[in-house]
């Protein structure tokens, strides 16, 4: 053979071929799950509204009582106060009241303990901590508002007596507050200035 003879040209080997991947269709691809959303409504019906947001409530009614007229009325000034002995049950307390113009007199009965307060307050005693009495005067001040007097208006059958309590509002209003006649008395004399009075058909008036 000469040398300038090509000799027989060997091919390079082929590389193996790569299997194609299969088609997946948009169905089928796995992605990223979607969030949940609202369920959709049935055909043919309105989606449920969003809930409205909660609205301020509507202010309180003050719990109002009937009082008479100014001339049926009488000034009174508390005279009084007698405790039942201690272990004495029912423990009681009677405060009196006077109508010194007339000279007639009204006993009201109520529970030892309010009493008890009653007498603090006649007597100018100063609790260590604020009773309710004080933090209801706390209250009316800190509103811009003022008690001025305090009126017993019914006797009820059983004795039970019905009180108000009247407090001036900053607009110049005022509110009669239905009240237990502790808890009027007590506030009244808690009260400078607050007016005690009486529906004069309340007042025992003493024969002539």
């Amino acid at each position: 053979m000469d040398a300038d003879e090509p000799g027989p040209v060997r091919s390079a080997p082929e590389e193996p071929a790569v299997p194609a991947e299969p088609e997946v269709s948009e169905a089928e691809a796995p992605g990223t799950p979607e969030a949940p959303g609202k369920p959709e409504a049935p055909a043919g019906s309105e989606a449920p509204a969003d809930p409205e947001p909660p609205s301020n409530p509507p202010p309180l009614e003050t719990p109002a009582v009937a009082v008479p007229a100014a001339s049926e009325l009488v000034e009174l000034t508390l005279a009084s106060v007698e405790l039942s002995p201690e272990g004495l049950h029912p423990a009681t307390g009677t405060v009196s009241l006077v109508d010194l113009a007339a000279g007639g007199h009204l006993d009201i009965v109520m529970a030892r303990a309010d009493a008890v307060l009653v007498q603090e307050a006649l007597s100018g005693t100063l609790a260590p901590r604020p009773r309710a009495h004080d933090l209801l005067l706390a209250a009316v001040a800190a509103l811009s508002g003022a008690v001025t007097g305090v009126t017993l208006v019914e006797r009820r059958p059983g004795g039970v007596y019905v009180a108000s309590v009247r407090v001036l509002r900053p607009d110049g209003s005022v509110a009669e507050l239905d009240a237990r006649p502790s808890d009027a008395l007590n506030v009244a004399l808690r009260s400078p200035g607050a007016a005690l009075r009486a529906d004069r058909a309340l007042i025992e008036v003493p024969p002539n």
